[in-house]
């Protein structure tokens, strides 16, 4: 889940060429699809959006403001709230989409439109266990080195202590919103097809090997992947998520 590539490397990395082709599949046939940090500029890519480098990498927990308090996914968290942040690009607003949540770095944190209920760039599944395994990889730790210094650990293990702990209130609304999706598209048929789609091209749920998965992913199993605490490591319906 996550690593160094960016969405613009797909020239170079089919598969996220492939996921790219799934995720405008998705957007053509109306099928609501979430996307964290690299899912989001997934997603964005997708919809037409640029995925630039940010001017400073934002890495570690900081305040995000929610200007939207009426947005299905994240409105239940304005007027500010403080996430992890692990991401050096950015996208861009994609057309019919607003921008529903900000930061100090970076203007568009989280978007939205019919079609895509959210693009976020912040993590709200991280808690110290997540962080610890994330600390344990080496790639991460230099990227958070590069960010923060030499005291990136005590910087990030204190800041966590700032974001609330996981609880119902915190994904409830997330969970609610993206399992009433397909029902509000009144073709679930259009899952269906998604979901073997995804499963001949290696993408389906936190696939990051790009092998062919031998299980049939579900809106509600992918949903109960991405929404609780720190197994939701999954961006998108379980995409992988970019950390640098």
């Amino acid at each position: 889940m996550g690593g160094p590539m960016s969405v613009n490397d797909a020239d170079t990395i089919p598969p996220i060429a492939d996921e790219i082709a799934w995720l405008q599949s998705a957007l053509s046939l109306e099928v609501p699809v979430l996307g964290v940090c690299l899912g989001a500029q997934l997603l964005a890519k997708a919809a037409g959006a640029a995925i630039t480098q940010a001017p400073h990498p934002e890495v570690g927990v900081s305040p995000v403001t929610i200007t939207d308090p009426h947005d299905p996914l994240i409105g239940h968290l304005a007027p500010v709230t403080y996430a992890m942040h692990w991401h050096g690009e950015q996208f861009t607003l994609p057309a019919g989409a607003a921008a529903v949540a900000h930061s100090g770095p970076t203007d568009v944190q989280c978007s939205g439109s019919a079609a895509a209920p959210g693009e976020c760039s912040f993590h709200l599944e991280v808690d110290n266990d997540l962080l610890e395994v994330w600390l344990a990889e080496p790639s991460m730790t230099a990227e958070a080195a590069r960010a923060l210094g030499d005291d990136y650990r005590e910087d990030l293990r204190g800041g966590l202590a700032l974001v609330p702990a996981a609880s119902p209130h915190r994904f409830r609304p997330i969970r609610q919103a993206m399992r009433s999706a397909p029902h509000r598209t009144g073709n679930r048929h259009r899952w269906t097809h998604l979901s073997a789609t995804a499963q001949m091209h290696g993408l389906a749920a936190g696939d990051q090997s790009h092998q062919r998965s031998r299980t049939r992913a579900t809106p509600s199993s992918m949903l109960d992947a991405v929404t609780s605490s720190a197994a939701a490591t999954a961006s998108g319906w379980a995409l992988p998520h970019r950390h640098a």
